[in-house]
C-alpha cells in the first residue's frame, strides 16, 4: 500500500522538515511525500538526498509562489 503525505514548510523550518521526513520514510518506507515550499533552497534538497540515500525516498518539492499555502 502506498501513502501520500503532504508537508508545508518555509526555510525557517526547514529542520523540522528535515526530522519529519526522515521520520515517514524510517516508518513508512512506501510513502509518496509532497513537500510544498516558497522559499526552502535546491541545495537543501541535493543534502537531503545524501541523506536519505540509504532509505530510498520518494517525495517531490513543490514550489509555491505567492505569500500563502
Amino acid at each position: 500500500m502506498r501513502h501520500a503525505i503532504v508537508l508545508a514548510a518555509n526555510y525557517d523550518y526547514v529542520n523540522a522538515a528535515e526530522t519529519t521526513l526522515k521520520s515517514i520514510f524510517y516508518h513508512t518506507p512506501h510513502a509518496q511525500v509532497y513537500l510544498a515550499n516558497m522559499d526552502i533552497l535546491q541545495e537543501w534538497f541535493t543534502n537531503i538526498n545524501q541523506k536519505l540515500a540509504g532509505i530510498n525516498p520518494s517525495y517531490r518539492n513543490i514550489s509555491c509562489i505567492g505569500n500563502s499555502f
